[in-house]
């Protein structure tokens, strides 16, 4: 069993591996003939507001990654905005609905050909939502792709249908590709996630430092967790009246 650290934290507080991130990053898109994306640029290694999740195998190295970048009044554009936004200015107005209550956004997810086939996006949907409580949001939007928009449902997510052809861009970022705008408007609570996945999520949040056996649907991995990024945590009552239930119908 493959033994692997996923760690998460502000990308200021660590440039060098941010810098390491964005190298494999760009491999990976390049490799795919993708050239044209947001993340090929470096700016957010200086943003505040962008955490950082990296996974890392002890002989391999950096095998995965993504980020998480948080909306404030000083952030410019989300990347989502930069990406689709003259493709169809109403994303502007998506962003803007959710940033009263705290809104984020998964982007720059990775994973090195040299470590394909495990099931790399579900540890990535584990660890970024389950920051939810320590980023102080409730929203977190993101761009799916057609192969992996039954797996974002799965998490949570739901299409925002109000922008492109009922949240669909075609021929983006490539022609061949689609872009699907997602979102998980009820981040705290994840009452549309499926049942192992909403559990697994909160028990991060309860807990982000912890070892754990993750079966994902292609394989089981040894997950070393390091994802506290902040000191202070909110809504782990959630967490702790799931557990209540089930202890109830175990009884």
């Amino acid at each position: 069993m493959d033994i692997l650290t996923i760690r998460a934290f502000r990308a200021v507080d660590d440039p060098a591996t941010c810098a390491e991130f964005l190298r494999e990053h760009v491999r990976v898109l390049t490799d795919y003939g993708i050239t044209n994306v947001n993340t090929n640029n470096a700016e957010w290694i200086t943003d505040p507001d962008v955490y950082v999740i990296t996974v890392e195998h002890p002989e391999m190295g950096m095998v995965g990654g993504a980020r998480v970048h948080i909306w404030s009044k000083a952030t410019k554009l989300l990347p989502i905005e930069q990406a689709i936004g003259a493709l169809d200015p109403g994303i502007h107005t998506v962003v803007a609905e959710r940033s009263r209550d705290g809104v984020g956004e998964l982007c720059g997810m990775w994973n090195a050909r040299r470590y394909h086939g495990r099931g790399m996006p579900t540890l990535f949907g584990l660890s970024s939502i389950s920051l939810a409580n320590q980023l102080n949001i409730t929203t977190l939007l993101g761009l799916a792709a057609r192969y992996t928009l039954d797996h974002s449902l799965d998490f949570g997510f739901r299409l925002v249908e109000g922008i492109g052809d009922k949240g669909v861009f075609h021929a983006y970022p490539r022609h061949g590709f689609q872009g699907i705008v997602v979102s998980i408007d009820d981040l705290l609570t994840l009452k549309h996630a499926i049942g192992p996945l909403r559990e697994r999520i909160l028990s991060l949040r309860m807990a982000p430092v912890q070892k754990r056996v993750e079966r994902t649907t292609r394989t089981e991995l040894f997950i070393h967790y390091h994802l506290r990024v902040r000191g202070d945590m909110r809504e782990i009552s959630t967490y702790e009246s799931i557990q209540e239930d089930r202890m109830r119908y175990i009884a």
